[in-house]
């Protein structure tokens, strides 16, 4: 199962309704996408080449890196933009909740809206994930201020952490705001002089712009289409 996409979503689940917390509805479905590419870069399984995506290793053992990567073959290289949102947002985030239910973290409910529509509950098997989430990512962060170097699992929390933030959650993991602006500045710094490695940089980077163009993209078609 791809770490990143994993618990982004896990953390993105209000435990009270079983859905995704309201400030992330818009940009969860993107977050996803981007977290499966951001998996397949710190792999290595593809790279930016000329700003484009290119695949160069198909190995992975996971079936959903390897759906994505199967995706991505089906056409020409596109940029990382084009696949934050090329990738089918809506079956992404099932294919991550049915995992996630296979290793009973969380179950699965479908319902239907007004009788037609279909709406999905999750509800999770632990009501502490952001609480254990914190002390993980209290303890990157205070290796980030005194420039330690990350391990591969750190880093994968420091990726982890700038996708909670362009989905907007990190005020629901450090409670106080002051630490919620803390992570906010050391992710801003990530490219320059933070002990992670360039593969690192070059994910996160990469991805937050993408994410940022995806999520003000389908913002301003929303306000188009209303305003019509």
């Amino acid at each position: 199962m791809p770490f990143i996409a994993e618990q982004l979503f896990l953390l993105a689940i209000n435990p009270q309704t079983a859905k995704p917390y309201y400030r992330a509805t818009t940009a969860l479905p993107y977050a996803l996408n981007g977290a499966l590419l951001a998996e397949l870069m710190i792999n290595g399984n593809i790279e930016l080449q000329h700003k484009k995506a290119v695949v160069v290793n198909e190995n992975t053992n996971d079936p959903l890196l390897q759906q994505t990567l199967a995706r991505m073959k089906e056409k020409k290289p596109r940029s990382l933009k084009y696949w934050v949102q090329g990738l089918s947002s809506s079956r992404t985030q099932q294919e991550v909740a049915a995992l996630l239910e296979e290793q009973d973290q969380l179950t699965v409910r479908k319902t239907r809206f007004l009788g037609l529509f279909p709406s999905y509950e999750y509800h999770l098997e632990r009501n502490d994930l952001h609480a254990h989430a914190y002390r993980l990512f209290r303890a990157v962060l205070d290796k980030m201020s005194s420039q330690e170097p990350l391990d591969r699992e750190e880093e994968r929390y420091a990726v982890l952490l700038a996708f909670l933030h362009t989905s907007k959650l990190l005020p629901l993991i450090f409670k106080k705001r002051a630490e919620a602006r803390e992570a906010a500045a050391h992710l801003k710094r990530i490219s320059k002089d933070l002990p992670v490695s360039a593969e690192v940089k070059k994910t996160i980077d990469a991805m937050e712009m993408a994410m940022i163009v995806a999520t003000t993209t389908i913002v301003v078609t929303s306000n188009s289409s209303n305003s019509s």
